[in-house]
């Protein structure tokens, strides 16, 4: 019976301490259970619609307007710094937000434009005559034809011409007659008489080589042949066989066709990776597959008006005579200058006006806008030079509706802080509503 009875004692002793302790510990968990609420509960700023951002209440509640369930804002929990904004999850998650580190690039930005092919005008010369004549035969007879150096153009007929070449001739005798009578003084005379009438068939664009052939042969030709001073092309041409030409006339027009220009535009916010000597990829509107490399020769001090563009001249090699000139061609240019610097996807920037503006993700939901100073755009980045740091998390899709509810708690905060200023009721907000309906 003794140890039935201590048996009974000890089993009371111990459902006496196991009932305290469990309501301890019940007691406990609620308490905690209640201060979780409440702490969450006084966390929440407002609530407001994700749809519809004017919709705020300070109780929660579903949109009058859509239905949905107006979602909570939290308070920035004593951080005080201007431009924090607090989003639920589960509205981060519904508008689609997506962030990106940054890191620094290397930029590099392509500039394709279109241009059209031209001759050198370096290469082109102009074939006249210094006496007038009339042309006896016309060996090019048509525009377009090729020609090479040394190839006879025409044969003209002068009397001048003519004239000239016999007083050469007489100067010839006359220098032998004088020398043979070894008077110095008449051969110093003779000779200069004799340079005098060189001189002048030079000064006439008559070749040495012409000139020694009438030293040698003393047979006045009739006509003058005129040859070709390079290999080129027949652009313009303006005599005829029998057709009498002046002094100065312009009778043919060659140009080498081995080396072609092409005239480019270029926007003047590209102008900056443009630099004199820059390779360019051209593109043949009749063969895609053929690229040709050239580089830019020239830019132009000026900017057309009307297109805001600046014009650039590129040299290319005219390879088997694929460049024509008026060929309208697909330009690529290839800076050779480079960026390495922080750079943003270009659809993260958001620009207001003299702004620009990116909203950087914290963690937690916390996002905030700031003011950045952007650089030069290259093949969809920007190179940010104030603002951002290296490993920033940024936002670049949906920062629209984050900058927007930033200036929206921004607002309501400060109407808030505005003597006799509350925040309105669910109802209030529904009162205006059915009014304004």
């Amino acid at each position: 019976m003794k140890k039935i009875i201590i048996s009974i004692l000890i089993l009371a002793l111990l459902t006496t301490a196991g009932y305290f302790s469990c309501k301890k510990w019940i007691h406990s968990a609620a308490e905690k259970i209640k201060a979780t609420t409440e702490n969450s509960d006084s966390d929440i700023d407002y609530y407001h619609c994700g749809m519809h951002p004017q919709i705020t209440s300070n109780m929660p509640g579903k949109c009058p307007i859509c239905g949905m369930t107006l979602t909570p804002v939290y308070k920035n929990k004593g951080e005080i710094e201007k431009g924090i904004v607090q989003i639920d999850p589960l509205m981060v998650q519904n508008i689609g937000v997506k962030t990106e580190a940054v890191a620094k690039r290397k930029l590099t930005h392509t500039i394709r434009t279109t241009g059209i092919v031209d001759y050198d005008e370096t290469k082109q010369t102009v074939i006249t005559t210094k006496f007038s004549g009339y042309i006896e035969k016309l060996y090019v007879d048509y525009i377009g034809k090729h020609v090479q150096q040394g190839q006879p153009l025409f044969e003209i007929y002068s009397p001048e011409l003519v004239a000239a070449q016999q007083e050469y001739l007489q100067a010839i005798r006359y220098g032998s007659t004088m020398r043979a009578a070894n008077d110095s003084a008449a051969s110093s005379a003779a000779n200069e008489l004799l340079q005098s009438a060189k001189k002048k068939l030079l000064y006439w664009d008559i070749s040495p080589a012409q000139i020694k052939e009438l030293e040698q042969t003393a047979n006045i030709k009739k006509t003058l042949i005129i040859y070709s001073p390079f290999s080129g092309v027949v652009i313009e041409k303006n005599i005829f066989d029998g057709m009498q030409v002046q002094v100065g006339m312009n009778l043919l027009k060659l140009t080498d066709i081995s080396k072609m220009w092409v005239y480019a535009d270029v926007y003047e916010n590209e102008l900056s990776w443009v630099k004199t000597g820059e390779t360019v990829a051209l593109t043949l509107p009749n063969n895609t597959e053929k690229t040709l490399r050239g580089k830019v020769s020239y830019i132009y001090p000026f900017i057309q008006e009307q297109s805001r563009t600046a014009k650039m001249r590129i040299e290319f090699l005219n390879e088997n005579s694929v460049l024509k000139k008026g060929m309208y061609v697909t330009l690529n240019i290839q800076p050779s200058v480079s960026v390495n610097t922080i750079s943003v996807p270009e659809q993260s920037i958001i620009h207001s006006g003299t702004r620009d503006i990116i909203v950087l993700s914290l963690g937690n939901g916390k996002f905030k806008s700031v003011n950045v100073k952007l650089g030069a755009l290259a093949d969809g980045y920007y190179e940010v030079m104030e603002g951002l740091n290296e490993g920033d998390t940024i936002v670049t899709s949906s920062q629209f509706l984050i900058d927007s509810e930033s200036n929206l708690k921004s607002g309501t905060s400060s109407i808030n802080n505005m003597p006799d200023m509350k925040m309105k009721s669910k109802d209030d907000t529904l009162m205006k509503i059915m009014k304004m309906k």
